[in-house]
């Protein structure tokens, strides 16, 4: 299963600060950052940032910032905390990405909250983290839902509630935030806060998965597997316990070793071809959809 844990603890948006200003042209913005104009300077650095010229960015980011551009502040902020074109230095992106979000830059509430998710050396949890992710998904920031999912899941100075998870990550989900779908899947599988469901699972993997979210593509197809091998695997069984009158041959004996352990030997070892397996109505016929080990039939 998916360990969100550590794959995607704390979500990120990609950038924080003011769009480009359309219809201008960057040798006029970079006139009027130097005239003092603190939009323009903004439009400038993320330019920079975007085109990963991240010095250029952080001098005109910086620029802005110090005008008020609040949403300036937050992607300054993204480059302190990765040590892009500036120093890296954890406080300093937090208090500037703490400008953002005071600012009403709600993107930037959600990537605040993930500073404090990813760097706990931080050391803020608890109610004052869940206030700063829920202000980022009340605003609508699906990242911020599935990052507030994952702070009750795992209780991060906060009462532990699956419940509470579920209803973020469905949130998330049917906000668009693939990752939200793939999470509630997981809990799905586990019935951890909702009613186990392995066709609820199914569905949510497939919608994560169909959303480009890849790791919930590898979930789906195991699932898949794991489910196919299950209804084989019982199917067999029946098959199994008709066969008495069929004689103590060599195949039967093994068929009855494998079937000891069905599933496991299915979706591990791929000793049962599941939709043979389905099909097979007799000893004769549930043979040859078994895959046995080197030394052929005959051995006992």
């Amino acid at each position: 299963m998916l360990t969100f844990r550590l794959l995607t603890l704390g979500v990120l948006l990609a950038g924080c600060g003011a769009m480009p200003q359309a219809g201008s042209s960057e040798f006029a913005q970079r006139g009027a950052c130097d005239a003092g104009n603190v939009k323009a300077c903004a439009a400038v650095g993320m330019r920079a940032y975007r085109s990963k010229d991240f010095r250029a960015a952080a001098s005109y980011l910086r620029s802005a910032c110090n005008g008020s551009e609040r949403g300036a502040c937050c992607t300054l902020g993204m480059l302190h905390w990765g040590g892009r074109g500036v120093a890296k230095d954890l406080k300093k992106a937090a208090a500037l990405k703490r400008l953002g979000c005071d600012g009403s830059h709600v993107g930037c509430c959600t990537n605040l909250g993930a500073l404090y998710m990813r760097e706990p050396s931080l050391g803020v949890q608890g109610p004052a983290l869940e206030v700063v992710l829920q202000r980022g998904c009340a605003a609508g920031q699906m990242a911020g839902c599935f990052n507030l999912g994952q702070l009750y899941e795992y209780g991060r100075g906060v009462s532990q509630s699956a419940g509470e998870a579920a209803a973020k990550y469905r949130q998330a989900c049917d906000g668009g935030f693939m990752p939200g779908c793939a999470a509630l899947g997981t809990l799905y599988r586990r019935g951890t806060g909702v009613e186990r469901s392995d066709t609820e699972a199914l569905a949510l993997y497939a919608r994560a998965c169909a959303g480009k979210f890849r790791a919930a593509c590898r979930e789906e197809e195991g699932l898949k597997g794991l489910l196919a091998c299950s209804d084989a695997c019982a199917h067999t069984e029946a098959v199994l316990q008709a066969v008495e009158a069929v004689g103590d041959s060599a195949p039967v004996r093994r068929m009855k070793r494998i079937q000891s352990s069905c599933l496991e030997a299915c979706v591990r070892d791929g000793a049962l071809d599941p939709r043979c397996a389905r099909s097979a109505k007799t000893a004769e016929t549930l043979i040859p959809c078994y895959r046995f080990s080197r030394g052929g039939e005959g051995g006992t």
